[in-house]
């Protein structure tokens, strides 16, 4: 499996499981941001190495390749001096050399194509983590006005409700005070039957 190719399952596993502990969206867009910065981060340790081998593999193919010339310089050396036995050792060890020179150019290559993937698989994920920076604050403030609204809306809902309540106690106090009245007036004021009108003075 390339290096490229695991990233991107890592951002899908890391992404759902983001998804899967969402509850406050400024929560979740905020994770998800500090989840892609380290999704980049690792991206970069990843080119680091693999520059670092295929430094290494190149490093290695010029010095074996140059250790070639030098054996191929020798066998010449050797024929020329009648030598051929000297020329035959100098050349298998030259063949060999030059067997391990191509299985190293090989993963030179390879590690040079996976770098050229990671690099541009850096820059679109640089890009999404920018984008996303600036999305996840108006997500933010989104979601901050909408609750502030609902709070708002649920505070109106409240007052109505006590307003609704206090126009029915002061109804119901109005009615109760209209009550008194009407007892004082036609209770203690009137005149018990058979009896004459008081006149104020003593008997």
């Amino acid at each position: 499996m390339s290096i490229a190719h695991r990233i991107s399952e890592l951002y899908a596993a890391k992404i759902n499981a983001v998804l899967d502990r969402a509850s406050d969206p400024r929560e979740l867009a905020d994770y998800t941001y500090d989840q892609l910065r380290d999704l980049l981060a690792e991206v970069h340790r990843d080119m680091a190495r693999v520059a670092a081998g295929r430094e290494h593999a190149g490093r290695r193919v010029s010095e074996l390749r140059h250790a070639a010339d030098r054996l191929g310089e020798q066998a010449e050396q050797a024929v020329q001096a009648g030598r051929e036995d000297l020329a035959r050792q100098a050349l298998a060890r030259r063949s060999a050399i030059l067997a391990e020179v191509s299985g190293l150019q090989e993963q030179h290559d390879a590690l040079l194509a996976e770098e050229r993937k990671l690099s541009a698989a850096e820059r679109r994920l640089r890009a999404k983590v920018e984008e996303f920076g600036s999305r996840k604050e108006a997500i933010k403030a989104a979601y901050t006005a909408a609750r502030a609204q609902a709070i708002i809306a649920e505070a109106l809902a409240g007052i109505t409700g006590e307003v609704t309540d206090a126009d029915l106690a002061a109804s119901r106090a109005d009615d109760q005070a209209a009550g008194l009245q009407l007892r004082r007036r036609d209770g203690p004021a009137a005149e018990r039957p058979g009896q004459p009108p008081h006149d104020g003075t003593l008997g």
